[in-house]
């Protein structure tokens, strides 16, 4: 229970079989700021925030996570900017106001990783935007992005496949549905 908290210039290794490890959880924390983290090993998520908002994430690396990469959790106005992920971003639970942005999804699902989607976004969270990421997973089946309300914003995303109200440049499907915002 901190507020204005910096990491610059990290690594977190995690160790031990603890099925809820994250890499920094940070719950009913504002304005927490990560610059150059390299974050590795955790058996849940690598960034966990929940019940806060305002941080500044930018620019690391997570890989070999048990789960999503990254998480917002009722978490607002906060920015996630510059990532290579090897795990999905969720956005859930209230959460608005959020900016995904520059960042990079790779081999999503793969190996211990047990992610649902490189991108999601839940009905009831807003005002979300996620713009100029990228997916790149092997799986051709793979549903890359998630999002279950048309109140947020996907601009300039490179994927394939979506669900929900999102849609994403160089999808092998162009047409779109009624259901495609």
């Amino acid at each position: 229970a901190a507020d204005d908290v910096t990491f610059q210039n990290v690594v977190i290794q995690c160790t031990g079989t603890s099925p809820d490890q994250d890499g920094i959880s940070a719950v009913g924390v504002h304005r927490l700021k990560i610059r150059l983290a390299v974050i590795d090993g955790c058996n849940r998520h690598g960034i966990y925030l929940k019940d806060g908002g305002d941080h500044d994430i930018a620019e690391g690396m997570i890989t070999n996570v048990g789960k999503e990469a990254v998480v917002f959790d009722h978490t607002d106005d906060s920015w996630l900017i510059g990532w290579e992920l090897r795990g999905g971003v969720a956005i859930k639970n209230v959460s608005h106001d959020n900016r995904i942005v520059a960042n990079i999804v790779v081999a999503n699902g793969q190996g211990e990783n047990r992610s649902p989607a490189p991108y999601s976004i839940s009905a009831d969270s807003y005002g979300n935007q996620i713009v100029r990421s990228r997916t790149r997973d092997s799986n051709p089946n793979a549903m890359t992005v998630v999002s279950e309300n048309p109140n947020n914003l996907w601009y300039q995303d490179i994927c394939d496949e979506v669900s929900g109200y999102a849609n994403c440049f160089f999808r092998k499907n162009r047409d779109l549905d009624g259901n495609y915002g």
